[in-house]
C-alpha cells in the first residue's frame, strides 16, 4: 500500500477544482457536500492518480468516480477515452445514468454495453465517433473487443467498480483480458471495492501504479445497524415461511429480495393472490 487515508476533511463541491459546466450539473443534484468517499477520492482522481477505495453500495462513489472521468475527457472525437467495467447491467445502467446527469452541459453520452439486450444497437452507437465513455459488464465488453467493435487503446480513464463482486461472479479472467487491451502506461485507474481480498491485491499491483488507498473509517458495516436472521429450509416452504414472517413482524413496509426477475414476479404474483398488498 502506498498509504491510507481515513479522516476525512471537511469541503464542499464549490472550492473542488472542477469546471462549471460540472458544478452546474453538480448543484442542479442539489449537492452542497461530498460523502465521505468522494472527499477522499476525488482529489486524488482530479490530480491524475491512481486510486483504490474501499467503499459500499450507496456510499456515492459513483460521482467520485464520474466527476473526475468527465474531467479528464478532452472532448474530441478521437474514441473511447473511458471505460467503466461494473458486474451488472442494472449497475452499468445506474452508473450510466449518473455520468449523464453530471455531464448534461458536456458533450459526454455514455454508451452502455451488457448482455440481455441485443447487441445490434451496441455496434452502432460504437461506430459514432463522439462515444467518449463506454460503461459495460465484463462479458459484453469482452465480446465486443473479440468482434472487432470496440477498440479501448485509447482508453485514459480505467474504472473497475465493485470488483470484489466481478470476482465473485467468476469475472477475474475477463477482466485481465479487457485491461490488456488499454495503454497500460497512459491509463488512470479507480477500483472501488467493498472488500479488500488477496485476489483484489493481487490485481491492484498487476494493474495499477502506485495507488492511494482510501478507507472511510466511519462507514459503519451493515452488521453493526442491522439484526440478521436466517432460516434454512426446503424451497417450496418459502413463500409460506415468508407470509407467516410478514405476519408475525407486522411492520407497515417489508422489502423482498429475489435473485431473478422472474422469481421476483412469480412472488409478487403469490403474495396478491394471498391478500398481500405488493
Amino acid at each position: 500500500m502506498t498509504d491510507t487515508i481515513q479522516e476525512v476533511q471537511e469541503t464542499s463541491f464549490a472550492t473542488m477544482p472542477i469546471s462549471d459546466k460540472v458544478q452546474r450539473a453538480v448543484a442542479d443534484q442539489g449537492w452542497e457536500v461530498p460523502t465521505p468517499i468522494q472527499a477522499l477520492a476525488m482529489p486524488g482522481l482530479l490530480d491524475g492518480d491512481d486510486v483504490v477505495g474501499l467503499a459500499q453500495t450507496g456510499s456515492g462513489k459513483t460521482a467520485a468516480f464520474a466527476i473526475p472521468l468527465i474531467e479528464s475527457l478532452d472532448g474530441k472525437p478521437r474514441g473511447v477515452q473511458a471505460l467503466v467495467l461494473v458486474p451488472t447491467r442494472e449497475l452499468a445502467s445506474q452508473a450510466a445514468t449518473e455520468i449523464s446527469s453530471l455531464s448534461k452541459y458536456n458533450p459526454v453520452r455514455p454508451v452502455v454495453l451488457c448482455g440481455g439486450v441485443g447487441i445490434g444497437p451496441q455496434i452502432k452507437a460504437l461506430k459514432s465517433r463522439s462515444t467518449s465513455v463506454v460503461v459495460g459488464t465484463p462479458g459484453r465488453i469482452l465480446d465486443h473487443l473479440q468482434r472487432g467493435t470496440l477498440r479501448l487503446n485509447g482508453v485514459r480513464y480505467l474504472v473497475l467498480d465493485e470488483a470484489d463482486r466481478m470476482l465473485d461472479m467468476g469475472f477475474a479472467p475477463d477482466v485481465g483480458r479487457i485491461l490488456s487491451h488499454t495503454p497500460e502506461k497512459e491509463r488512470q485507474t479507480a477500483l472501488f471495492s467493498a472488500t479488500m481480498p488477496g485476489e483484489i491485491r493481487g490485481m491492484v499491483k498487476r494493474h495499477m501504479r502506485s495507488p492511494r488507498y482510501l478507507t472511510v473509517e466511519s462507514e459503519a458495516p451493515t452488521v453493526d445497524t442491522v439484526e440478521q436472521v436466517y432460516y434454512r429450509m426446503d424451497g417450496r416452504d418459502k413463500t409460506r415461511a415468508l407470509r407467516a414472517l410478514i405476519d408475525a413482524e407486522k411492520d407497515p413496509v417489508t422489502i423482498v429480495f429475489r435473485r431473478t426477475k422472474h422469481g421476483a414476479t412469480k412472488l409478487h404474483r403469490q403474495l396478491e393472490r394471498d391478500g398481500y398488498k405488493a
